[in-house]
């Protein structure tokens, strides 16, 4: 018998990661442990709650503290909402177009980085928008982007790339030139 609610996610995890864990104990580490049980108990009183009430009424209200955890549905969709709106704000203030690049790594990298991945992960970061403002400097502007970091592809297997968006102008002492092109190959040399 199946417990179900509102939320998808935590059905999930009270349905199903007690098998998994005992089916795949390496994938079920202390960081996975904690985070599920972070999102199981989200908006619950387990994670402390405050209380609102009015004595002369005798009602009151629990307000649930949410868990905050970037994987959580409720959680993470409030915060990324927030992000996107004040992206899109700030992106549309700037009268350019844009270009869409993936930057991805080697199979071979990608599986180094499963393992090590606090470590290579902030590197890989750095480096693409390292090697983005150096390719760009050398051509004498400053570009705009937005990059995000993906650790998983469309079948939620372990595939380490990032997504960036760039203005295709940029500012050439302080004045905006438009139409500036970005071939692919030409930004990692």
């Amino acid at each position: 018998h199946m417990k179900r609610t509102d939320n998808k996610l935590k059905d999930l995890f009270e349905n199903y990661f007690p098998s998994f864990e005992f089916k795949y104990p390496l994938y079920a580490t202390q960081h996975v442990k904690k985070t599920i049980g972070r999102i199981l108990s989200c908006r619950t009183v387990v994670l402390g709650c405050e209380l609102y009430g009015c004595i002369e009424h005798r009602i009151g209200k629990v307000i649930p503290f949410s868990c905050g955890n970037r994987f959580c549905v409720s959680c993470a969709n409030a915060r990324g909402q927030a992000w996107l709106e004040d992206a899109v704000d700030t992106l549309t203030s700037i009268d350019t177009s844009y270009h869409f690049i993936t930057i991805t790594v080697p199979g071979a990298i990608s599986q180094i980085i499963k393992y090590t991945k606090k470590l290579l992960l902030s590197e890989f970061f750095s480096s693409a928008s390292g090697s983005l403002h150096y390719w760009s400097r050398k051509r004498g502007f400053l570009p705009g982007f937005v990059m995000v970091m993906q650790t998983s592809g469309d079948k939620l297997n372990f595939h380490v790339h990032i997504h960036l968006l760039i203005t295709s102008g940029g500012l050439v002492f302080n004045r905006w030139i438009r139409n500036l092109h970005y071939p692919p190959a030409a930004i990692l040399k």
